[in-house]
């Protein structure tokens, strides 16, 4: 049985950061053995063709009034303000463009 990786988010953070620095793009994915070509579920072969990261920043809050008829908006305070980045990993399976988030 596999273990769930400890700290995921810790890694996956770190990747992103690495990856965006890269000189070898390609190099640093073979380092982190992340697969080029792999085998779908129902047997279809993909290859990767795109690393994206995104970077997410929340800077408001909507809180719902009583009722729940309308919706009131505040802005956040710098310590409240989140960020985080999104990694995406876009393999290509011969027809479609599916997206596999490696994300928690």
């Amino acid at each position: 049985m596999r273990r769930a990786e400890p700290d995921l988010d810790l890694v996956e953070a770190a990747f992103a950061e690495g990856f965006a620095e890269a000189s070898d793009p390609t190099s640093f994915l073979r380092l982190a053995s992340i697969p080029f070509e792999a085998v779908a579920g129902d047997g279809a072969k993909l290859a990767l063709l795109r690393v994206e990261v995104e970077a997410v920043t929340d800077v408001g809050s909507l809180t719902p009034h009583l009722g729940g008829g309308s919706m009131r908006f505040d802005p956040l305070p710098a310590r409240m303000v989140s960020r985080r980045k999104r990694l995406r990993f876009m393999y290509f399976d011969g027809t479609t463009l599916p997206r596999s988030t490696w994300r928690r």
